[in-house]
Protein backbone atom coordinates (compact mmCIF):
# COMPACT_ATOMS: atom_id res chain seq x y z
CA UNK A 1 0.00 0.00 0.00
CA UNK A 2 1.63 3.32 -1.13
CA UNK A 3 1.80 6.48 0.93
CA UNK A 4 -1.18 8.12 -0.78
CA UNK A 5 -3.44 5.16 -0.08
CA UNK A 6 -2.27 4.99 3.54
CA UNK A 7 -2.97 8.61 4.36
CA UNK A 8 -6.30 8.48 2.52
CA UNK A 9 -7.32 5.43 4.49
CA UNK A 10 -6.52 7.06 7.79
CA UNK A 11 -8.37 10.27 7.01
CA UNK A 12 -11.35 8.28 5.73
CA UNK A 13 -11.62 6.30 8.96
CA UNK A 14 -11.13 9.44 11.01
CA UNK A 15 -14.13 11.00 9.28
CA UNK A 16 -16.21 7.83 9.62
CA UNK A 17 -15.63 7.63 13.38
CA UNK A 18 -16.55 11.24 14.00
CA UNK A 19 -19.71 10.74 11.97
CA UNK A 20 -20.49 7.73 14.18
CA UNK A 21 -20.07 9.86 17.33
CA UNK A 22 -22.40 12.46 15.86
CA UNK A 23 -25.04 9.82 15.06
CA UNK A 24 -24.90 8.42 18.62
CA UNK A 25 -25.50 11.81 20.20
CA UNK A 26 -28.30 12.59 17.77
CA UNK A 27 -29.95 9.29 18.70
CA UNK A 28 -29.87 10.24 22.39
CA UNK A 29 -31.29 13.72 21.69
CA UNK A 30 -33.99 12.40 19.36
CA UNK A 31 -35.19 9.76 21.83
CA UNK A 32 -35.25 12.06 24.86
CA UNK A 33 -37.23 14.65 22.87
CA UNK A 34 -39.81 12.02 21.94
CA UNK A 35 -40.10 10.80 25.54
CA UNK A 36 -40.47 14.32 26.95
CA UNK A 37 -43.11 15.09 24.32
CA UNK A 38 -45.05 11.91 25.13
CA UNK A 39 -45.03 12.70 28.86
CA UNK A 40 -46.34 16.21 28.26
CA UNK A 41 -49.05 15.07 25.82
CA UNK A 42 -50.41 12.45 28.22
CA UNK A 43 -50.59 14.96 31.08
CA UNK A 44 -52.41 17.41 28.82
CA UNK A 45 -55.01 14.78 27.94
CA UNK A 46 -55.55 13.93 31.60
CA UNK A 47 -56.01 17.59 32.51
CA UNK A 48 -58.70 17.90 29.84
CA UNK A 49 -60.70 14.90 31.12
CA UNK A 50 -64.16 15.66 32.56
CA UNK A 51 -65.61 13.21 35.12
CA UNK A 52 -69.32 12.36 34.90
CA UNK A 53 -69.45 11.55 38.61
CA UNK A 54 -70.94 8.06 38.15
CA UNK A 55 -69.48 4.93 39.72
CA UNK A 56 -69.42 3.18 36.32
CA UNK A 57 -67.46 6.00 34.76
CA UNK A 58 -64.99 6.05 37.63
CA UNK A 59 -64.39 2.27 37.38
CA UNK A 60 -63.89 2.55 33.62
CA UNK A 61 -61.35 5.34 34.06
CA UNK A 62 -59.66 3.31 36.76
CA UNK A 63 -59.31 0.35 34.39
CA UNK A 64 -57.94 2.63 31.65
CA UNK A 65 -55.43 4.06 34.12
CA UNK A 66 -54.35 0.57 35.16
CA UNK A 67 -53.89 -0.41 31.50
CA UNK A 68 -51.77 2.72 30.96
CA UNK A 69 -49.48 1.79 33.85
CA UNK A 70 -49.02 -1.76 32.55
CA UNK A 71 -48.33 -0.75 28.95
CA UNK A 72 -47.45 2.84 28.11
CA UNK A 73 -45.89 3.64 31.49
CA UNK A 74 -43.65 0.56 31.37
CA UNK A 75 -42.48 1.47 27.89
CA UNK A 76 -41.52 4.89 29.24
CA UNK A 77 -39.81 3.39 32.27
CA UNK A 78 -37.73 1.19 29.98
CA UNK A 79 -36.90 4.08 27.64
CA UNK A 80 -35.95 6.31 30.57
CA UNK A 81 -33.57 3.66 31.91
CA UNK A 82 -32.15 3.03 28.43
CA UNK A 83 -31.49 6.76 27.96
CA UNK A 84 -29.70 6.94 31.30
CA UNK A 85 -27.61 3.91 30.37
CA UNK A 86 -26.86 5.30 26.89
CA UNK A 87 -25.81 8.66 28.35
CA UNK A 88 -23.60 6.99 30.95
CA UNK A 89 -21.97 4.72 28.37
CA UNK A 90 -21.26 7.64 26.05
CA UNK A 91 -19.57 9.54 28.87
CA UNK A 92 -17.59 6.47 29.92
CA UNK A 93 -16.35 5.88 26.37
CA UNK A 94 -15.37 9.53 25.92
CA UNK A 95 -13.43 9.46 29.19
CA UNK A 96 -11.80 6.16 28.23
CA UNK A 97 -10.29 7.75 25.14
CA UNK A 98 -9.54 11.07 26.76
CA UNK A 99 -12.27 12.94 24.92
CA UNK A 100 -14.22 15.98 26.16
CA UNK A 101 -17.40 15.28 28.10
CA UNK A 102 -20.64 15.46 26.10
CA UNK A 103 -23.06 18.16 27.31
CA UNK A 104 -26.62 17.73 25.94
CA UNK A 105 -28.48 20.72 24.51
CA UNK A 106 -30.59 22.85 26.85
CA UNK A 107 -33.64 20.96 28.05
CA UNK A 108 -32.36 17.53 27.00
CA UNK A 109 -30.21 16.58 30.00
CA UNK A 110 -31.06 13.63 32.25
CA UNK A 111 -31.89 16.15 34.99
CA UNK A 112 -34.53 17.65 32.68
CA UNK A 113 -35.99 14.18 32.17
CA UNK A 114 -36.01 13.63 35.94
CA UNK A 115 -37.98 16.84 36.44
CA UNK A 116 -40.43 15.85 33.70
CA UNK A 117 -40.76 12.43 35.34
CA UNK A 118 -41.56 14.03 38.68
CA UNK A 119 -44.27 16.08 37.00
CA UNK A 120 -45.64 12.89 35.44
CA UNK A 121 -45.75 11.16 38.81
CA UNK A 122 -47.51 14.17 40.29
CA UNK A 123 -50.03 14.11 37.43
CA UNK A 124 -50.52 10.38 37.92
CA UNK A 125 -51.16 10.93 41.59
CA UNK A 126 -53.63 13.72 40.81
CA UNK A 127 -55.44 11.59 38.26
CA UNK A 128 -55.45 8.56 40.54
CA UNK A 129 -56.91 10.64 43.37
CA UNK A 130 -59.55 12.08 41.07
CA UNK A 131 -60.62 8.64 39.88
CA UNK A 132 -60.47 7.09 43.31
CA UNK A 133 -62.44 9.96 44.83
CA UNK A 134 -65.29 9.07 42.48
CA UNK A 135 -65.10 5.42 43.56
CA UNK A 136 -64.88 6.17 47.26
CA UNK A 137 -68.04 8.22 47.06
CA UNK A 138 -69.77 4.86 46.71
CA UNK A 139 -67.47 2.68 48.83
CA UNK A 140 -66.35 3.76 52.29
CA UNK A 141 -64.51 1.28 54.42
CA UNK A 142 -62.01 2.25 57.10
CA UNK A 143 -60.10 -1.02 56.83
CA UNK A 144 -59.57 -0.47 53.12
CA UNK A 145 -58.17 3.00 53.75
CA UNK A 146 -55.76 1.58 56.31
CA UNK A 147 -54.58 -1.09 53.88
CA UNK A 148 -54.17 1.49 51.16
CA UNK A 149 -51.84 3.58 53.31
CA UNK A 150 -49.89 0.55 54.50
CA UNK A 151 -49.29 -0.67 50.97
CA UNK A 152 -48.60 2.84 49.67
CA UNK A 153 -45.95 3.49 52.31
CA UNK A 154 -44.14 0.26 51.42
CA UNK A 155 -44.49 0.69 47.65
CA UNK A 156 -43.44 4.35 47.60
CA UNK A 157 -40.44 3.66 49.80
CA UNK A 158 -39.41 0.75 47.59
CA UNK A 159 -39.67 2.89 44.46
CA UNK A 160 -37.59 5.64 46.11
CA UNK A 161 -34.87 3.11 46.88
CA UNK A 162 -34.92 1.86 43.29
CA UNK A 163 -34.70 5.41 41.98
CA UNK A 164 -31.83 6.27 44.33
CA UNK A 165 -29.85 3.24 43.15
CA UNK A 166 -30.61 4.09 39.51
CA UNK A 167 -29.27 7.62 40.03
CA UNK A 168 -26.24 6.21 41.80
CA UNK A 169 -25.60 3.88 38.86
CA UNK A 170 -25.84 6.74 36.36
CA UNK A 171 -23.56 9.03 38.39
CA UNK A 172 -20.69 6.54 38.68
CA UNK A 173 -17.37 8.08 37.69
CA UNK A 174 -13.64 7.70 38.19
CA UNK A 175 -11.19 5.24 36.68
CA UNK A 176 -12.58 2.11 35.05
CA UNK A 177 -11.39 0.02 37.99
CA UNK A 178 -13.08 2.41 40.41
CA UNK A 179 -16.31 2.31 38.41
CA UNK A 180 -16.12 -1.46 38.32
CA UNK A 181 -15.88 -1.59 42.12
CA UNK A 182 -18.78 0.84 42.57
CA UNK A 183 -21.10 -1.14 40.29
CA UNK A 184 -20.18 -4.41 41.96
CA UNK A 185 -21.01 -2.87 45.34
CA UNK A 186 -24.44 -1.87 43.98
CA UNK A 187 -24.96 -5.39 42.69
CA UNK A 188 -24.31 -6.80 46.16
CA UNK A 189 -27.15 -4.66 47.58
CA UNK A 190 -29.80 -5.75 45.08
CA UNK A 191 -30.71 -9.15 46.63
CA UNK A 192 -31.89 -7.36 49.80
CA UNK A 193 -34.45 -5.48 47.70
CA UNK A 194 -35.96 -8.78 46.58
CA UNK A 195 -36.66 -9.62 50.22
CA UNK A 196 -38.37 -6.25 50.69
CA UNK A 197 -40.46 -6.87 47.59
CA UNK A 198 -41.76 -10.07 49.18
CA UNK A 199 -43.16 -7.99 52.06
CA UNK A 200 -44.73 -5.53 49.60
CA UNK A 201 -46.36 -8.44 47.77
CA UNK A 202 -47.83 -9.85 50.99
CA UNK A 203 -49.48 -6.52 51.84
CA UNK A 204 -50.82 -6.28 48.30
CA UNK A 205 -52.36 -9.72 48.80
CA UNK A 206 -54.07 -8.38 51.93
CA UNK A 207 -55.50 -5.53 49.86
CA UNK A 208 -56.75 -8.01 47.30
CA UNK A 209 -58.42 -10.12 49.96
CA UNK A 210 -60.22 -6.99 51.22
CA UNK A 211 -61.26 -6.01 47.67
CA UNK A 212 -59.11 -2.87 47.75
CA UNK A 213 -58.77 -2.09 44.07
CA UNK A 214 -57.73 1.56 44.16
CA UNK A 215 -55.14 3.53 46.12
CA UNK A 216 -54.84 7.30 46.33
CA UNK A 217 -51.50 7.15 48.06
CA UNK A 218 -49.42 5.42 45.42
CA UNK A 219 -49.40 4.84 41.68
CA UNK A 220 -47.35 1.67 41.97
CA UNK A 221 -48.36 -1.99 42.11
CA UNK A 222 -46.16 -4.86 43.21
CA UNK A 223 -45.97 -5.92 39.57
CA UNK A 224 -44.72 -2.45 38.62
CA UNK A 225 -42.03 -2.59 41.28
CA UNK A 226 -40.95 -6.11 40.30
CA UNK A 227 -40.65 -4.96 36.71
CA UNK A 228 -38.51 -1.95 37.67
CA UNK A 229 -36.33 -4.07 39.97
CA UNK A 230 -35.67 -6.54 37.16
CA UNK A 231 -34.88 -3.65 34.85
CA UNK A 232 -32.41 -2.27 37.40
CA UNK A 233 -30.82 -5.71 37.75
CA UNK A 234 -30.35 -5.88 33.99
CA UNK A 235 -28.86 -2.38 33.93
CA UNK A 236 -26.32 -3.32 36.59
CA UNK A 237 -25.34 -6.51 34.76
CA UNK A 238 -25.00 -4.61 31.48
CA UNK A 239 -22.97 -1.85 33.16
CA UNK A 240 -20.56 -4.39 34.67
CA UNK A 241 -20.15 -6.09 31.29
CA UNK A 242 -19.66 -2.72 29.60
CA UNK A 243 -16.96 -1.60 32.05
CA UNK A 244 -15.24 -5.00 31.88
CA UNK A 245 -15.20 -4.70 28.10
CA UNK A 246 -13.87 -1.14 28.28
CA UNK A 247 -11.01 -2.35 30.50
CA UNK A 248 -10.20 -5.02 27.93
CA UNK A 249 -10.42 -2.44 25.14
CA UNK A 250 -8.19 0.01 26.98
CA UNK A 251 -5.56 -2.65 27.51
CA UNK A 252 -5.54 -3.54 23.81
CA UNK A 253 -2.90 -0.92 23.00
CA UNK A 254 -2.01 -2.69 19.74
CA UNK A 255 -5.48 -1.93 18.30
CA UNK A 256 -6.81 1.48 17.33
CA UNK A 257 -10.02 2.97 18.77
CA UNK A 258 -11.65 2.56 15.35
CA UNK A 259 -10.87 -1.15 15.33
CA UNK A 260 -12.07 -1.57 18.91
CA UNK A 261 -15.28 0.27 18.08
CA UNK A 262 -15.99 -2.09 15.16
CA UNK A 263 -15.03 -5.23 17.08
CA UNK A 264 -17.08 -4.21 20.14
CA UNK A 265 -20.11 -3.41 17.97
CA UNK A 266 -19.90 -6.83 16.31
CA UNK A 267 -19.61 -8.56 19.69
CA UNK A 268 -22.57 -6.69 21.20
CA UNK A 269 -24.77 -7.23 18.15
CA UNK A 270 -24.28 -11.00 18.03
CA UNK A 271 -24.41 -11.47 21.83
CA UNK A 272 -28.16 -11.97 21.47
CA UNK A 273 -28.78 -13.23 25.02
CA UNK A 274 -26.63 -10.42 26.52
CA UNK A 275 -24.49 -12.84 28.57
CA UNK A 276 -21.27 -11.11 27.42
CA UNK A 277 -20.25 -14.39 25.80
CA UNK A 278 -20.66 -15.80 22.30
CA UNK A 279 -21.85 -19.26 21.37
CA UNK A 280 -20.26 -21.05 18.41
CA UNK A 281 -22.93 -19.83 15.92
CA UNK A 282 -22.73 -16.29 17.36
CA UNK A 283 -18.92 -16.23 17.13
CA UNK A 284 -19.05 -17.55 13.56
CA UNK A 285 -21.53 -14.84 12.56
CA UNK A 286 -19.57 -12.10 14.36
CA UNK A 287 -16.33 -13.02 12.59
CA UNK A 288 -18.13 -13.28 9.24
CA UNK A 289 -19.52 -9.76 9.73
CA UNK A 290 -15.90 -8.59 9.98
CA UNK A 291 -14.96 -10.44 6.76
CA UNK A 292 -13.27 -13.37 8.54
CA UNK A 293 -14.55 -16.76 7.39
CA UNK A 294 -13.36 -20.29 8.21
CA UNK A 295 -14.65 -23.77 7.51
CA UNK A 296 -17.02 -25.27 10.08
CA UNK A 297 -14.30 -27.68 11.19
CA UNK A 298 -11.73 -24.94 11.71
CA UNK A 299 -14.25 -22.71 13.49
CA UNK A 300 -15.01 -25.52 15.95
CA UNK A 301 -11.28 -25.86 16.68
CA UNK A 302 -10.91 -22.11 17.31
CA UNK A 303 -14.03 -22.06 19.51
CA UNK A 304 -12.78 -25.01 21.58
CA UNK A 305 -9.34 -23.43 22.00
CA UNK A 306 -10.83 -20.15 23.25
CA UNK A 307 -13.21 -21.98 25.57
CA UNK A 308 -10.34 -24.00 27.00
CA UNK A 309 -8.26 -20.87 27.70
CA UNK A 310 -11.00 -18.43 28.83
CA UNK A 311 -13.81 -20.75 29.95
CA UNK A 312 -16.07 -19.22 27.27
CA UNK A 313 -15.80 -16.87 24.30
CA UNK A 314 -15.89 -13.71 26.39
CA UNK A 315 -15.33 -10.21 25.07
CA UNK A 316 -11.69 -10.47 26.13
CA UNK A 317 -11.28 -13.79 24.29
CA UNK A 318 -12.96 -12.37 21.18
CA UNK A 319 -10.80 -9.23 21.13
CA UNK A 320 -7.56 -11.14 21.70
CA UNK A 321 -8.53 -13.51 18.89
CA UNK A 322 -8.92 -10.50 16.60
CA UNK A 323 -5.60 -9.10 17.79
CA UNK A 324 -4.02 -12.25 16.38
CA UNK A 325 -5.85 -11.70 13.10
CA UNK A 326 -5.32 -7.98 12.50
CA UNK A 327 -3.30 -5.25 14.15
CA UNK A 328 -3.05 -1.57 13.26
CA UNK A 329 -2.10 1.49 15.28
CA UNK A 330 -1.85 5.11 14.23
CA UNK A 331 -0.23 7.88 16.25
CA UNK A 332 -1.39 11.50 16.36
CA UNK A 333 1.66 12.45 14.33
CA UNK A 334 0.76 9.91 11.65
CA UNK A 335 -2.71 11.48 11.28
CA UNK A 336 -1.21 14.93 11.02
CA UNK A 337 1.22 13.62 8.40
CA UNK A 338 -1.73 12.07 6.54
CA UNK A 339 -3.41 15.47 6.29
CA UNK A 340 -0.10 17.09 5.30
CA UNK A 341 0.38 14.47 2.64
CA UNK A 342 -3.03 15.18 1.15
CA UNK A 343 -2.37 18.94 1.40
CA UNK A 344 1.07 18.50 -0.29
CA UNK A 345 2.68 20.28 2.66
CA UNK A 346 0.31 23.28 2.50
CA UNK A 347 -1.05 24.48 5.89
CA UNK A 348 -4.56 23.65 4.66
CA UNK A 349 -6.40 21.18 2.44
CA UNK A 350 -8.95 22.02 -0.23
CA UNK A 351 -11.87 19.95 -1.43
CA UNK A 352 -9.90 19.30 -4.62
CA UNK A 353 -7.05 17.85 -2.52
CA UNK A 354 -9.49 15.42 -0.90
CA UNK A 355 -10.88 14.35 -4.26
CA UNK A 356 -7.39 13.83 -5.71
CA UNK A 357 -6.65 11.61 -2.69
CA UNK A 358 -9.68 9.48 -3.71
CA UNK A 359 -11.57 9.88 -0.43
CA UNK A 360 -15.19 8.67 -0.59
CA UNK A 361 -17.75 11.40 -1.19
CA UNK A 362 -19.31 10.79 2.25
CA UNK A 363 -15.95 11.44 3.95
CA UNK A 364 -15.37 14.58 1.87
CA UNK A 365 -18.86 15.89 2.69
CA UNK A 366 -18.35 15.31 6.43
CA UNK A 367 -14.89 16.92 6.53
CA UNK A 368 -16.15 19.91 4.54
CA UNK A 369 -18.88 20.50 7.18
CA UNK A 370 -16.96 19.54 10.33
CA UNK A 371 -13.51 21.10 9.89
CA UNK A 372 -12.89 24.86 10.35
CA UNK A 373 -12.74 26.95 7.16
CA UNK A 374 -10.63 29.87 6.02
CA UNK A 375 -13.23 31.79 3.98
CA UNK A 376 -10.57 33.96 2.41
CA UNK A 377 -9.31 31.00 0.44
CA UNK A 378 -12.31 28.66 0.69
CA UNK A 379 -10.20 25.95 2.22
CA UNK A 380 -10.29 23.53 5.14
CA UNK A 381 -7.69 24.26 7.84
CA UNK A 382 -5.61 21.34 9.09
CA UNK A 383 -4.23 22.77 12.32
CA UNK A 384 -7.18 23.74 14.58
CA UNK A 385 -10.65 22.13 14.69
CA UNK A 386 -13.92 23.86 15.51
CA UNK A 387 -14.64 24.38 19.23
CA UNK A 388 -17.30 21.67 19.36
CA UNK A 389 -14.79 19.22 17.85
CA UNK A 390 -11.85 20.28 19.98
CA UNK A 391 -11.41 16.80 21.37
CA UNK A 392 -10.81 15.20 17.95
CA UNK A 393 -7.02 15.60 17.62
CA UNK A 394 -6.44 14.08 21.04
CA UNK A 395 -7.23 10.58 19.81
CA UNK A 396 -6.26 9.34 16.35
CA UNK A 397 -8.30 6.76 14.56
CA UNK A 398 -6.90 4.63 11.72
CA UNK A 399 -8.75 2.30 9.43
CA UNK A 400 -9.39 -1.30 10.19
CA UNK A 401 -7.32 -3.70 8.16
CA UNK A 402 -9.68 -5.89 6.20
CA UNK A 403 -8.14 -9.29 6.65
CA UNK A 404 -8.68 -12.33 4.44
CA UNK A 405 -6.62 -15.05 5.98
CA UNK A 406 -6.09 -17.02 2.80
CA UNK A 407 -5.13 -14.10 0.55
CA UNK A 408 -1.52 -13.92 -0.65
CA UNK A 409 -0.54 -17.48 0.35
CA UNK A 410 0.79 -19.43 -2.63
CA UNK A 411 2.07 -22.95 -3.16
CA UNK A 412 5.75 -23.31 -4.02
CA UNK A 413 6.20 -25.32 -7.28
CA UNK A 414 8.49 -27.72 -5.41
CA UNK A 415 5.45 -28.92 -3.45
CA UNK A 416 3.82 -30.20 -6.64
CA UNK A 417 7.07 -31.70 -7.93
CA UNK A 418 7.60 -33.73 -4.76
CA UNK A 419 3.93 -34.76 -4.70
CA UNK A 420 4.21 -36.08 -8.28
CA UNK A 421 7.37 -37.95 -7.29
CA UNK A 422 5.44 -39.62 -4.44
CA UNK A 423 2.35 -40.36 -6.50
CA UNK A 424 3.90 -41.51 -9.78
CA UNK A 425 7.47 -42.54 -9.08
CA UNK A 426 6.95 -43.78 -5.49
CA UNK A 427 10.27 -42.16 -4.51
CA UNK A 428 8.80 -40.86 -1.24
CA UNK A 429 6.64 -42.46 1.44
CA UNK A 430 5.53 -39.17 2.87
CA UNK A 431 6.01 -35.40 2.53
CA UNK A 432 5.77 -32.77 5.30
CA UNK A 433 4.64 -29.27 4.26
CA UNK A 434 4.79 -25.99 6.22
CA UNK A 435 4.61 -22.22 5.69
CA UNK A 436 7.66 -20.21 4.70
CA UNK A 437 9.24 -18.02 7.35
CA UNK A 438 7.43 -14.94 5.99
CA UNK A 439 4.10 -16.88 5.71
CA UNK A 440 3.74 -16.02 2.02
CA UNK A 441 3.88 -19.52 0.52
CA UNK A 442 3.60 -23.21 1.36
CA UNK A 443 6.89 -25.10 1.07
CA UNK A 444 8.22 -28.65 1.49
CA UNK A 445 9.80 -29.11 4.89
CA UNK A 446 10.82 -32.77 4.52
CA UNK A 447 10.45 -35.84 2.32
CA UNK A 448 11.07 -39.38 3.52
CA UNK A 449 11.14 -42.86 2.05
CA UNK A 450 10.88 -44.54 5.46
CA UNK A 451 8.17 -47.22 5.62
CA UNK A 452 7.97 -46.94 9.41
CA UNK A 453 4.74 -45.23 10.31
CA UNK A 454 6.25 -44.14 13.65
CA UNK A 455 8.86 -42.10 11.73
CA UNK A 456 6.03 -40.21 10.07
CA UNK A 457 4.36 -39.53 13.45
CA UNK A 458 7.66 -38.28 14.91
CA UNK A 459 7.94 -35.73 12.09
CA UNK A 460 4.65 -34.11 13.19
CA UNK A 461 5.67 -31.47 15.81
CA UNK A 462 3.97 -31.71 19.17
CA UNK A 463 3.07 -28.01 19.34
CA UNK A 464 3.16 -26.75 15.75
CA UNK A 465 0.89 -27.12 12.72
CA UNK A 466 1.84 -28.94 9.55
CA UNK A 467 0.33 -30.55 6.45
CA UNK A 468 1.43 -33.91 5.16
CA UNK A 469 0.93 -36.37 2.30
CA UNK A 470 1.29 -40.06 3.21
CA UNK A 471 1.23 -43.00 0.76
CA UNK A 472 -0.89 -45.23 2.97
CA UNK A 473 -0.72 -48.96 2.20
CA UNK A 474 -3.12 -51.48 3.75
CA UNK A 475 -4.61 -54.90 3.14
CA UNK A 476 -8.16 -55.35 1.88
CA UNK A 477 -10.52 -57.84 3.45
CA UNK A 478 -9.99 -60.25 0.53
CA UNK A 479 -6.27 -60.26 1.23
CA UNK A 480 -5.16 -57.90 -1.55
CA UNK A 481 -3.11 -54.78 -0.91
CA UNK A 482 -4.28 -51.26 -1.60
CA UNK A 483 -2.63 -47.82 -1.59
CA UNK A 484 -4.42 -44.55 -0.87
CA UNK A 485 -2.76 -41.16 -0.90
CA UNK A 486 -3.72 -39.48 2.35
CA UNK A 487 -3.72 -35.74 3.10
CA UNK A 488 -3.14 -34.94 6.80
CA UNK A 489 -3.94 -31.52 8.27
CA UNK A 490 -2.08 -31.45 11.60
CA UNK A 491 -3.23 -28.77 14.11
CA UNK A 492 -2.43 -29.98 17.66
CA UNK A 493 -4.32 -28.54 20.63
CA UNK A 494 -1.02 -27.23 22.01
CA UNK A 495 -0.29 -25.07 18.94
CA UNK A 496 -0.79 -21.31 19.17
CA UNK A 497 -4.22 -20.04 18.13
CA UNK A 498 -2.80 -17.63 15.56
CA UNK A 499 -0.81 -20.39 13.85
CA UNK A 500 -3.89 -22.63 13.77
CA UNK A 501 -5.92 -19.91 12.09
CA UNK A 502 -3.24 -19.18 9.48
CA UNK A 503 -2.79 -22.87 8.66
CA UNK A 504 -6.53 -23.51 8.59
CA UNK A 505 -7.20 -20.64 6.20
CA UNK A 506 -4.26 -21.58 3.93
CA UNK A 507 -5.05 -25.29 3.73
CA UNK A 508 -7.33 -25.08 0.70
CA UNK A 509 -4.57 -23.50 -1.42
CA UNK A 510 -2.42 -26.62 -0.92
CA UNK A 511 -5.23 -29.14 -0.94
CA UNK A 512 -6.65 -27.99 -4.29
CA UNK A 513 -3.25 -28.23 -5.95
CA UNK A 514 -2.72 -31.89 -4.96
CA UNK A 515 -4.76 -33.93 -7.43
CA UNK A 516 -5.21 -37.58 -6.53
CA UNK A 517 -5.74 -37.44 -2.76
CA UNK A 518 -8.12 -40.21 -1.69
CA UNK A 519 -8.31 -39.74 2.09
CA UNK A 520 -8.24 -36.57 4.20
CA UNK A 521 -7.47 -36.58 7.92
CA UNK A 522 -7.82 -33.70 10.42
CA UNK A 523 -5.65 -34.28 13.48
CA UNK A 524 -5.61 -32.33 16.74
CA UNK A 525 -3.77 -34.97 18.77
CA UNK A 526 -1.72 -38.08 17.93
CA UNK A 527 -4.64 -40.47 18.49
CA UNK A 528 -6.46 -38.90 15.53
CA UNK A 529 -3.55 -39.56 13.15
CA UNK A 530 -2.70 -43.00 14.51
CA UNK A 531 -2.34 -45.86 12.03
CA UNK A 532 -5.65 -47.38 13.15
CA UNK A 533 -7.52 -44.09 12.64
CA UNK A 534 -6.24 -43.68 9.09
CA UNK A 535 -6.87 -47.35 8.35
CA UNK A 536 -10.46 -47.04 9.49
CA UNK A 537 -11.12 -44.12 7.14
CA UNK A 538 -9.13 -45.57 4.24
CA UNK A 539 -10.92 -48.92 4.47
CA UNK A 540 -14.39 -47.45 4.04
CA UNK A 541 -15.90 -48.22 0.66
CA UNK A 542 -13.36 -50.96 -0.15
Amino acid sequence: MDQAETVSRRVEKFAELMQSVWVSRNDYERRIKLLLSALAETQFQWAATVFSGSYTDAKELSMDFATYKQTTKRTWVTERQDLATLFGNVQTKLKTYGLREYVPPLGLALSDLDEAWKRLLASEATRSRSINAQIREHVHQVIKESLRKKFADLANDFERRLHAISIELTAIEGTLESQQGQVQEIQIRLPALKDVLVVVASVEDECGAANVEENDYTVFTCQDLAFELELLNQSVVKKIAFIDNQIVSRNMTNLTPAQLEQFESAFRYFDKDETNTLSLPEMTAALASLGIVYTDEDMILIFEDLTQVYGAVTYEAFIKLLVDITEDQTSPEQLREAFRGIATDKPFVTELDLRIAHLPQSAIDYLREAMPKDHAYDRIVVSTPQPHLSFLPLIVYSSLLKHEMASGVGVNPNCLEEFQALKLKKTHKYIIFTLSSDSTEIVVEKTSSSNKFDDFIEDLPEAECRWAIYDFEFEKEDGGKRNKITFVSWAPDTAKIKQKMVFASSKDALRRSLVGVAVEIQGTDYSEVAYESILDKASRGN
